[in-house]
């Protein structure tokens, strides 16, 4: 969230950050497993460990896999807008709706399930706001994360 590459307004928001958020340093252990992931996600993993966390929100699905091979409880982006709009916090399509406008990556046809199966929505279309969403590689593998080329040929890697 502090790093260089982040996208200014999560720089400017982390740097006026609300009193709730406690920012935490975190030493990663050496784990040739954990290797495989970003730093970001070792980091998210560790301090989860560390804290005795009660989950973890993670949506990289092989950071999800290594987390809960760790007995650690992994609800993603989705599953959290999903919560928030049963309790009646958010309009879940809106809330769907801004977060494909960001840098997110999710497949259509998932966004369309958890649309179709939610109690809180009429079944909606939503139109793709990415013009890469109908090429067929990312049909394929559900979503490309273009941050990390090089992860592209290790399909774990994306949400589907």
């Amino acid at each position: 969230m502090q790093s260089a590459n982040a996208p200014l307004e999560l720089q400017q928001w982390i740097a006026n950050s609300p009193t709730w958020l406690s920012v935490e340093n975190v030493a990663i252990p050496s784990d040739d497993t954990l290797s495989r992931l970003d730093l970001g996600e070792q980091a998210a993993i560790a301090l989860a460990q560390q804290i005795n966390a009660d989950f973890l929100i993670m949506d990289e699905r092989l950071g999800k896999r290594f987390a809960q091979q760790r007995g650690l409880e992994v609800i993603g982006i989705l599953g959290i807008l999903t919560e928030a709009a049963e309790l009646g916090l958010i309009d879940l399509y809106t809330a769907i709706d801004r977060l494909q406008q960001t840098n997110f990556r999710v497949s259509q046809q998932l966004i369309q399930s958890l649309l179709a199966t939610s109690k809180l929505m009429p079944q909606t279309t939503i139109q793709p706001t990415d013009p890469l969403e109908n090429d067929p590689l990312i049909a394929l593998f559900g979503t490309i994360k273009s941050d990390f080329p090089d992860l592209a040929d290790n399909h774990d890697d994306y949400i589907a």
